[in-house]
């Protein structure tokens, strides 16, 4: 049974690429510019395109002594909102064990950021430092 259905699988390729004829996809023209879709106008979404701003904040380097543990903070503009963040960090030993990299949590009227929170677990003189950083859109 399977073997007829494969024979007869390959006999309608074959048939199709025989004949020689080809189809065409229909093709839609693209939409005429308007004032809703303008590069300075509101966008198909509804706000204007050029409303949106992104910015990134690059909170201070804070430098960790041996064994302690401190956190940098990066925060938005006021009237603007969090869109991610991150961190980086450096030593010349082991790396820091970073134990906090998330959104500040803001509340009405306080401001919103990125914080980043690490240990620097290595021995001796090596200091290490992290810095947090925020992405902010308005």
């Amino acid at each position: 049974m399977r073997s007829f259905i494969l024979l007869a699988a390959i006999a309608a390729i074959t048939a199709c690429s025989d004949s020689g004829q080809t189809s065409k996809l229909p093709t839609q023209a693209a939409p005429a510019a308007s004032a809703d879709r303008a590069p300075d106008g509101p966008s198909p979404f509804g706000k204007p395109s050029s409303a949106l701003s992104v910015q990134v904040i690059i909170g201070p380097e804070v430098s960790i002594p041996p064994g302690g543990s401190l956190t940098s903070v990066a925060t938005c503009p006021a009237g603007t909102s969090v869109t991610g963040g991150g961190y980086e960090v450096f030593n010349l030993g082991p790396a820091p064990f970073v134990y906090r990299n998330r959104e500040m949590l803001s509340q009405p009227g306080l401001a919103s950021g990125w914080t980043a929170s690490a240990r620097n677990t290595a021995v001796g003189a090596q200091t290490a430092t992290i810095t947090a950083w925020v992405s902010c859109a308005s």
